[in-house]
């Protein structure tokens, strides 16, 4: 466990190095090393559904996966042009390379041990699209096919599991928010290590094939591409199955009319927000959503951009229909007894009706009107006050601090109302620039 957690700066380090290409101060014994390694890395990743997060950034793709309950977090770079670094010392990164490949080649052989797979890989039994009847694959040609992520892995026993299985409940009366909790993370994980189950995916020629395949892969989809850039395509782009052509051009081709054409970042924005978004955000040319970053949290009083704002609130209403959903069972036992306990009364005559009759008619009481309360404000209402008490409560030593944490959070409020004064200046330039967009059409028509 404790190597777990030391694996985010080995597989940093052995991804950066892989990229590396042969120099007098890389070794490429060590490059080809790291390269074998991090794939094999990958394949336990797409075979264990470990994934969890995902994020584009300058710098180059992050992620985040859980290992054995520790969540894994390593970046990699952008496939651009490799330009030699000055003022770097590669004899001490080579020294830290050696220690790390061979602590990362014991992680993968005890990770593939818990998944009972073959160490060193093998994969599965299973012909490529790009296959050739009449070759032998030699092994430069099986390090290629194992670096595609394209297909799975063998394993040394297939267990009869159940993956679905669901967990016990027991009769718990003081920890039932802890355990209805964990539950609506069991059931958002499983959601997540099926996102893209049953849907088949074609990468264009623009398209990083690496880092989308192994996203990908990792939540249950299919993919390929053109055979002729890279061996271990599976499927042709004329294959009607393909639900899903993922290009980075601004106009789709008309070919095919039986699949979607989308843009790189709805693979990467389904993944965070854990559900299928909606294509039409996404059509090429289209402009895009932001991306945000799923590895930061905002805490209580800090700048949240409106697609965040969107995202949290269908979050919430996804969790209150399935609260709907579930059978309620108290409620329909506590109208049974009260059903049960009822007395029946007995009929009244003539004249106790004419009596009750005349005394509603002189008391003259009409029917009132509910008022809706607004729970959040009044919610607000009573933080404030609790905070007002609170403050009148510090003793006098104390105060100078609070003054000092008070500052720090005018100073915060003061940053958020920039954002927000800067988000609204962008929403007006980027409606005037409709508009002049839309005249300028009208005008040449």
């Amino acid at each position: 466990m404790d190597a777990v957690r030391d694996m985010e700066d080995v597989l940093c380090m052995c991804f950066l190095f892989s990229t590396f290409p042969k120099s007098q101060s890389v070794l490429p014994r060590l490059a080809h090393l790291c390269r074998r390694l991090i794939v094999e890395f990958m394949h336990y990743v797409i075979e264990s559904r470990s994934l969890r997060k995902v994020f584009i950034s300058i710098k180059g793709f992050y992620y985040q996966a859980e290992i054995l309950g520790q969540p894994v977090t390593w970046i990699t770079p952008h496939c651009f042009g490799y330009k030699h670094p000055r003022g770097v010392d590669f004899k001490i990164m080579a020294t830290f390379v050696e220690f790390y490949s061979t602590l990362l080649g014991f992680l993968n052989f005890k990770l593939y041990h818990t998944l009972n797979l073959h160490y060193p890989p093998k994969l599965s039994a299973g012909a490529f699209y790009d296959d050739d009847q009449d070759t032998t694959v030699d092994n430069e040609c099986l390090s290629e096919r194992m670096a595609s992520l394209s297909q799975s892995l063998n394993r040394v026993l297939v267990a009869n599991v159940d993956t679905d299985a669901d967990v016990d409940e027991f009769p718990v009366t003081e920890d039932s928010a802890t355990l209805e909790k964990m539950r609506k993370e069991q059931n958002k994980t499983k959601k997540l290590q099926n996102l893209f189950c049953g849907l088949k995916f074609y990468l264009g020629r623009e398209i990083p094939r690496e880092p989308f395949v192994f996203v990908i892969r990792a939540f249950g989809g299919e993919v390929s591409w053109d055979k002729t850039i890279n061996v271990g395509a599976t499927f042709d782009e004329s294959d009607p199955n393909i639900t899903h052509h993922v290009i980075d051009r601004p106009s789709a081709p008309t070919d095919f009319t039986t699949r979607y054409f989308v843009q790189p970042q709805w693979v990467f924005d389904c993944v965070n927000n854990v559900t299928l978004l909606p294509v039409e955000d996404y059509f090429p040319g289209a402009v895009l959503p932001s991306h945000l970053s799923p590895f930061v949290e905002e805490s209580e009083g800090d700048y949240v951009p409106p697609d965040k704002k969107l995202f949290l609130k269908r979050q919430q209403s996804d969790y209150k229909e399935e609260m709907e959903g579930q059978p309620e069972e108290d409620e329909s036992d506590e109208e049974e007894e009260k059903s049960t306990d009822v007395v029946p009364k007995r009929k009244l005559t003539k004249r106790e009706i004419n009596a009750n009759y005349r005394k509603r008619r002189k008391l003259g009481v009409q029917p009132g009107k509910l008022e809706k309360v607004d729970k959040e404000k009044e919610a607000e209402k009573e933080s404030a006050e609790e905070r007002r008490l609170a403050v009148m409560m510090i003793p006098k030593k104390k105060r100078h601090l609070f003054k000092k944490m008070t500052y720090g959070k005018r100073r915060k409020i003061r940053v958020v109302e920039a954002l927000k004064s800067k988000r609204e200046a962008y929403e007006k330039d980027q409606g005037k620039k409709s508009k002049v967009s839309e005249n300028t059409s009208v005008e040449t028509r």
